[in-house]
């Protein structure tokens, strides 16, 4: 019986995603300066410190994963990278299994290309939008992060409709061909009938509220483990890489999530 390969790759995707993610965090807190590490540390753990000093955590966090300024190739090929890989990661390894269990009719293999496209230029536009909001941060951290994803979403979705307008002002013999493409990317797009081709161009910005919400955990299990006086070692590493420890948790919900996504999945099927 022939074995197909993808299949078999997607029963790897939770634990693939997972180290993905740990290993962003991983690399952040690398980069991250002594005080970066000092304001996340104490945030956590609740106690006083400077906001100005956690919003400069963040935005250096962001900085140190697309590199400054972003009107640079770095900046550009560093997001075309994570846009990608988070495109290859969820096409192959876990919408093949909705393709295959829940019968979803996915956007053909001749189109992949045109699409990675739309989704590098709507992520590298998004991360002005997002850099701009997560300025705020130095007032609330919680509320720029979550500013920062409204608006980046925001300003995804226009690219993709700016797009539309181009398509429908393609009128020269020349871009028929494109023409024909760009129709079949719209169709998909406004249809949402292949919606999960899409998901990669807002998931790559996940990380943020990962962030957010693995760092309130981590704030529980500080005050948990402190409280009964066990996993010293836990909390003694999440003071020296408060980053790394975030993203030990962040592993930990997006391996949680993507194992319950695969499990639906076979269970609708």
């Amino acid at each position: 019986m022939a074995i197909d390969i993808t299949q078999l790759l997607s029963f790897g995707s939770p634990i693939a995603a997972a180290t993905a993610v740990y290993g962003l965090f991983s690399f952040l807190d690398n980069k991250a300066s002594d005080e970066a590490n000092q304001a996340v540390a104490a945030w956590m753990k609740g106690e006083s410190y400077r906001r100005i000093d956690l919003g400069k955590a963040v935005i250096g966090a962001f900085d140190h994963l697309y590199g400054t300024p972003l009107f640079r190739w770095k900046a550009f090929y560093r997001s075309a990278i994570l846009s990608t890989s988070v495109f290859v990661l969820w096409n192959l390894l876990i919408v093949h299994g909705m393709e295959n269990h829940l019968n979803i009719n996915l956007a053909p293999l001749e189109f992949s290309g045109l699409i990675i496209i739309v989704i590098i230029i709507a992520d590298y536009l998004s991360l002005y939008v997002i850099r701009q909001c997560l300025k705020g941060a130095t007032r609330s951290v919680v509320l720029s992060i979550l500013i920062s994803m409204i608006f980046g979403f925001l300003a995804i979705s226009i690219v993709f409709e700016l797009s539309v307008i181009a398509v429908l002002n393609l009128d020269h013999p020349n871009f028929e061909e494109w023409l024909f493409y760009l129709n079949t990317v719209l169709y998909f797009w406004q249809s949402r009938t292949a919606i999960e081709d899409y998901a990669p161009v807002f998931l790559v910005h996940l990380w943020l509220p990962l962030f957010l919400i693995a760092a309130m955990i981590n704030s529980g299990l500080y005050a948990f483990f402190r409280a009964v006086g066990v996993a010293t070692w836990f909390i003694k590493h999440g003071d020296e890489h408060p980053l790394d420890a975030i993203g030990i948790v962040a592993a930990a919900i997006v391996f949680v999530a993507a194992m319950i996504l695969q499990v639906a999945t076979y269970v609708l099927s």
